[in-house]
């Protein structure tokens, strides 16, 4: 091969070794990556004699620390019909490390509130029917599993 003559270019030859060099350190990077965040995910409160009713579903420890990456699920999700114009949606908070809700209407994101709120109220038109879920979310990349109500018509 011949050498580069663009002094902008590097030579060919010359860097051959190179992508084994950096595959190799970044696959060195991303284990360590790996191994930390494993201890820090695999390491979940568990009962003692000191807090025997450990908190181990929520991911919330004694102390008030939380271990999980992903938010847990909320539950009884409930879609009431206050007004022939007004629903009135509800659920359980199961996290401890959520940030916002993400509520959809038949798929549809329709709102986000905020951590720690477990209820949202929809204005709609009358004789329209809507099926609601709700997503606990942290951050930009973890989210739960969907919770869905039962659908309700606006009558």
């Amino acid at each position: 091969m011949f050498p580069s003559t663009d002094p902008y270019l590097p030579d060919l030859a010359a860097s051959m070794g190179r992508p084994a060099k950096l595959r190799r350190l970044v696959a060195s990077l991303l284990l360590v990556f790996a191994l930390i965040a494993g201890l820090v995910v695999n390491h979940a409160p568990t009962a003692s004699a000191d807090s025997p009713t450990a908190d181990t579903t929520s991911g919330a420890s004694p102390t008030g620390a939380c271990y999980q990456l992903y938010p847990a699920s909320p539950s009884n999700v409930r879609a009431t019909l206050l007004s022939p114009y007004s629903i009135r949606l509800t659920w359980t908070d199961n996290s401890c490390n959520e940030d916002v809700f993400r509520l959809y209407d038949n798929g549809l994101y329709v709102g986000t509130v905020n951590a720690n709120v477990t209820y949202a109220t929809f204005n709609v038109q009358r004789y329209s029917t809507h099926c609601y879920s709700v997503v606990a979310v942290r951050g930009m990349w973890y989210t739960s599993s969907p919770a869905y109500a039962s659908c309700v018509q606006a009558r």
